[in-house]
Order: C-alpha cells, then sequence, then structure tokens
C-alpha cells in the first residue's frame, strides 16, 4: 500500500502532547515470557532516537510490547535500513518472535496478528527470529507498507 507522502512526513508520534517526528515498534512474543525493551533499545546509543517505556498487551497466551521512539533527526536514506534493523533486532532480544514498525492504530491481537484483512497498510518493516527483514519505508519515497504476500509470510511464520 502506497501512501501518498515521503516516508519522514507520514511518520509521527505524540509525545507529551505534541505530535512529532516518530515511530512505533512492536515485538510479538507467545506466552508472557517477552522481556521489557526499553533498557536494550537505549543500550544502542542511538543520539537522535528517544524512546519511551514500552507498553505492554497482552492475552492468555501472548505478548505484544509497544514503544514510541521520538526521531529528533531522521538518519540519512544510506543508513536508514540499518537503522531500522538494529532497532528491531534489540527487541527480538528480548524472546520476541517477530519485532516490527509500523502506524499507530493498526493493530490486531493474536491469531489475527499481521492477517491483511485486519492489518494490511500498518506494517511498513519486520524482521523475524528467523532472520528474515523486510522493509517497504524507505526515506525520501512516497510512504509504502508490506505488500499482503509478505504480511502472509510472516503470518504464517507464527504459526497462525
Amino acid at each position: 500500500m502506497t501512501i501518498h507522502k515521503n516516508t519522514e512526513e507520514s511518520l509521527g508520534i505524540f509525545w507529551r502532547g505534541d505530535e512529532v517526528d516518530g515511530i512505533t515498534l512492536y515485538a510479538y512474543g507467545p506466552g508472557a515470557e517477552l522481556e521489557d525493551p526499553s533498557q536494550a533499545l537505549a543500550d544502542l546509543g542511538l543520539q537522535d532516537f528517544t524512546f519511551k517505556q514500552a507498553t505492554k498487551l497482552s492475552g492468555d497466551s501472548w505478548t505484544v510490547h509497544v514503544l514510541d521512539v521520538k526521531v529528533s533527526r531522521w538518519p540519512s536514506a544510506a543508513q536508514w535500513p540499518a537503522t531500522i534493523q538494529r532497532l528491531l533486532r534489540a527487541l527480538l532480544g528480548t524472546k520476541a518472535q517477530v519485532a516490527w514498525a509500523g502506524l499507530d492504530e493498526i493493530f490486531a491481537e493474536p491469531p489475527s496478528l499481521f492477517d491483511p484483512e485486519k492489518m494490511q497498510g500498518g506494517v511498513w518493516a519486520a524482521l523475524l527470529a528467523n532472520g528474515h527483514f523486510s522493509l517497504a519505508a524507505q526515506l525520501g519515497q512516497p510512504m509504502v507498507t508490506l505488500p499482503r504476500e509478505e504480511m502472509l509470510t510472516i503470518q504464517k511464520y507464527l504459526g497462525f
């Protein structure tokens, strides 16, 4: 799905009541074993990124952490993929099966997680625990989210 604004114009969060440049990150794990990702992300030392405390969402057999990240300066387009992959890899270090970057408020609880009927247009990057990395959104380009086929691949990997 393509949104007509550039990626950096499309990504924003609310920070202390103001809308600012930023991204929303998620990490999913089965059960309640998912560790809080806040310290792992802070340890990355990304000076242009400020992390909010993670919010925990959970059900009987799953946990998702949601974390807003304020961006004071976007990385270069060349650094963007590696930066996103580093952020998502830090989230995987919390015992997550998948970490992703998405648009705020486009989320479905498992087993509908990554179901294109529920979340299409809401995920723009994902990293699976097996190392599979997908990044649709590129800085300086129109905002793009992961295609339906990639969403189904992720959902299948998760066993939904």
